[in-house]
C-alpha cells in the first residue's frame, strides 16, 4: 500500500472530525489509507486526499462512511419495534397517526422495518403514517430508497411482517404500497434542525458511539425538541447517551426513554447553524498504570485513572472500563463498554467472550 504523508491524513481527519463530529482513533488511519486507494484507479491515495482537502464534499461523506460501521439489518433489536407497534396502536385507537424519525439511517432497514410496523396497525393509505430517515450519505440514502436488500439484512427473520417485503432471487424488496408513506432525506446531524413537527418516536442508534460526549449532548437535546410530548426515543445497547429527568425502560438490551414530564416541546425557527468544532482529545491514558494498579487488586484506582481523562472511546480503554466495572460489582456498566467493543470489532472473539460473562453475571445478580 502507497504511504500517504502524515500532514496530509491528518488534514482529512480535521475535515471529517469538523465536519461529521467523527474522531478516528489512530487505529482506524491504515483504513482511511486503504479507502483513499480504492477511490483511485491507479491506487494512488494522493489524487484522491488532494482532492477531498480541495472540498470534495462526496468524496468526504464516502470517506466517512468508510471509517464507520454502517451495521444495520431488518427489525434490529426487534424489542424496540414490538413497542413502536404497541405505540402506533394506541394512537390509532386514539383516532391520531404516527411519524416516526430514524436518524442516522444508514442503508434505510430502520425505516422500512418502522414502516411495517406501522402499516400492520393503519394500513398503507396516504398520510396513515409517516417514516422520515436521515442520513450524510448520498450512497447509503440511494440503497434505502431502493429498498432491496440480500438475505444477510434479513438474518433475523422479518418478525410476523413479511406480508410487507417480497422474496426475490437476491434477498428482500419492500412492498410498493409502502413507498407512500416513507422519505429519506441528506441530512447531517451536527447541522441545526430547522422549522419542523414534532415526531412520536424517534430512532438515534448506534450513532453516537463515533462522536465525543459534548457532540452527543448537543444533537440529542436538538431532536428532544422535536421528540411528541408522549413520544418514544429508542437508542440502541451501544449507544453511551443518558437523559436526566426522562423514564428510562429497558426493552430487553435496547433502551427507550419517556419524558416524564410530558409538556410539548417548543419547536421555533432557528437560523441555521453547525455544532462547533470540538477540541482535540487529551492525551490517552497511561495502560500500563491502569494494569498495574488492577493487578495489584486496587480496581477503584485503576478506574480513577483510566476515567481521569474522561470516558473512554478506544476499544483498549472500554476493555479495560469493562473488566474494572466487572470487579467493582457493575455488570450492566461493564455489559456497555463490551458491547462497544463487540460493535467496534466484531471479528474479535475475546470481545465477545468478555461480553457474554457481563451478561452472565447481570443475569446471575438480577439487574435488567
Amino acid at each position: 500500500m502507497t504511504a500517504v504523508r502524515t500532514d496530509l491524513l491528518e488534514q482529512i481527519e480535521e475535515r471529517i472530525r469538523n465536519r461529521f463530529g467523527l474522531r478516528l482513533p489512530p487505529h482506524r488511519r491504515a483504513a482511511l489509507v486503504a479507502e483513499l486507494t480504492a477511490m483511485d484507479s491507479q491506487a494512488n491515495p494522493h489524487r484522491p486526499a488532494l482532492r477531498l482537502l480541495s472540498g470534495d464534499r462526496p468524496a468526504l461523506a464516502r470517506v466517512a462512511a468508510a471509517l464507520t460501521n454502517p451495521e444495520t439489518y431488518l427489525f434490529r433489536h426487534g424489542e424496540h419495534f414490538a413497542a413502536l407497534g404497541q405505540l402506533a396502536r394506541q394512537r390509532r385507537a386514539a383516532g391520531r397517526p404516527t411519524a416516526v424519525l430514524c436518524a442516522g439511517v444508514s442503508t434505510g432497514e430502520e425505516a422500512w422495518s418502522a414502516a411495517a410496523v406501522l402499516a400492520d396497525a393503519y394500513g398503507t393509505a396516504p398520510g396513515a403514517f409517516s417514516v422520515v430517515g436521515w442520513d450524510l450519505n448520498p450512497g447509503s440514502l440511494a440503497t434505502a430508497q431502493a429498498g432491496v436488500y440480500g438475505s444477510w439484512s434479513a438474518r433475523e427473520g422479518l418478525k410476523s411482517h413479511d406480508r410487507w417485503f417480497e422474496r426475490t432471487d437476491a434477498g428482500w424488496s419492500v412492498d410498493p404500497s409502502l413507498r407512500s408513506n416513507v422519505v429519506f432525506k441528506e441530512r447531517n446531524l451536527l447541522d441545526e434542525i430547522v422549522e419542523i413537527a414534532p415526531f412520536d418516536a424517534i430512532f438515534f442508534r448506534n450513532v453516537a458511539i463515533y462522536w465525543p460526549r459534548s457532540t452527543t449532548r448537543v444533537v440529542v437535546d436538538r431532536l428532544a425538541r422535536i421528540l411528541a410530548p408522549e413520544g418514544a426515543f429508542f437508542f440502541g445497547p451501544s449507544d453511551p447517551i443518558e437523559l436526566p429527568g426522562w423514564h428510562r425502560e429497558f426493552i430487553g438490551v435496547a433502551m427507550v426513554y419517556r419524558r416524564t414530564d410530558p409538556q410539548a416541546p417548543r419547536v421555533v425557527q432557528r437560523r441555521a447553524a453547525r455544532v462547533a468544532p470540538q477540541p482535540s482529545q487529551a492525551p490517552a491514558v497511561d495502560l500500563s498504570e491502569v494494569e498495574r494498579f488492577a493487578n495489584l487488586g486496587q480496581h477503584a484506582r485503576a478506574l480513577e485513572i483510566l476515567t481521569s481523562r474522561g470516558t473512554p472511546t478506544s476499544c483498549d480503554e472500554l476493555l479495560w472500563l469493562g473488566i474494572l466495572r466487572l470487579n467493582t460489582g457493575e455488570p450492566n456498566a461493564a455489559t456497555r463498554a463490551f458491547r462497544r467493543c463487540v460493535y467496534l470489532h466484531p471479528e474479535r472473539a475475546d470481545y465477545h467472550q468478555w461480553l457474554a460473562l457481563a451478561l452472565r453475571l447481570a443475569a446471575e445478580a438480577g439487574h435488567p
